[in-house]
């Protein structure tokens, strides 16, 4: 399930082909908008979108 948390659009799972958040980049969301939720939290901050953490 995807959501909004905090303002930041949070992808827990990618089961697409192209892949969801290049998707919303090309919509013209900001990388530090997206979340990728599916990544464990130490290795958000490699994957060039926002590391916001949830506790």
């Amino acid at each position: 399930m995807d959501c909004i948390k905090n303002g930041k659009i949070w992808i827990q799972h990618n089961w697409t082909e192209l892949g969801i958040a290049k998707e919303f980049i090309t919509l013209g969301v900001p990388n530090d908008d997206i979340v990728l939720g599916f990544q464990y939290p130490y290795k958000r901050k490699y994957t060039g979108f926002a590391e916001q953490y949830i506790y």
